[in-house]
């Protein structure tokens, strides 16, 4: 009796453990969307510029984050502290990363790790679409204002639960007022606020 008590547990323990991870109050629908669009630091024109503040791991501190694209798959990202001292510069496509200065602070392992992912999930020019799912604004894990067609926040997650999100708020397509990163795993988050003269 215990034995087949402990197989039934077992089993919809492993059932309900593999299921997917899916954005609350979501639900599937038919969509033809193939593709989703990230216009923002598209426009090699734009220095985007925006005023930086990072928590982690009980430490806070601020500073100017500056994004500039270079050529059609290349961007540049810039950290500096508010006295102008760099702690970050680098350089990254879709398939390479390289940094060109890191603060001796910032020069982990884990956090270049986190940092290269982070970037490249921010810069991605696009998102392919595999299921659609309605919720009050949902196309896949990239999530779309009805609306206006603003890309308004995007989440990476493993098979069962969210790893990262990234929120967006704007006015155009092209430049985010303000993007806020959370990551759920590691004590790391990022707000950006465009940064005004």
């Amino acid at each position: 009796m215990i034995k087949t008590l402990l197989q039934i547990s077992s089993l919809v323990f492993l059932l309900v453990s593999c299921k997917s991870y899916v954005p609350h109050n979501a639900e599937l629908t038919n969509n033809e969307l193939r593709l989703v669009e990230n216009q923002y630091f598209s426009d090699p024109e734009l220095d985007y510029v925006y005023r930086a503040h990072i928590s982690a791991y009980n430490n806070e501190f601020s500073g100017v984050f500056i994004v500039k694209k270079i050529t059609k798959d290349q961007h540049r990202l810039v950290l500096t502290t508010d006295f102008g001292f760099k702690l970050l510069d680098v350089e990254l496509s879709q398939s390479s990363f390289k940094i060109h200065f890191i603060a001796e602070q910032l020069d982990r392992k884990l956090i270049r790790k986190t940092l290269e992912k982070d970037f490249k999930l921010l810069l991605k020019p696009s998102f392919t679409v595999y299921e659609t799912y309605t919720s009050e604004r949902l196309f896949h894990y990239v999530m779309i204002n009805n609306s206006s067609g603003l890309l308004e926040k995007v989440v990476e997650t493993t098979s069962i639960k969210e790893k990262v999100s990234f929120h967006f708020f704007a006015k155009k397509n092209t430049f985010a007022d303000s993007i806020l990163v959370e990551h759920r795993d590691i004590d790391l988050k990022i707000k950006l606020n465009q940064f005004k003269k």
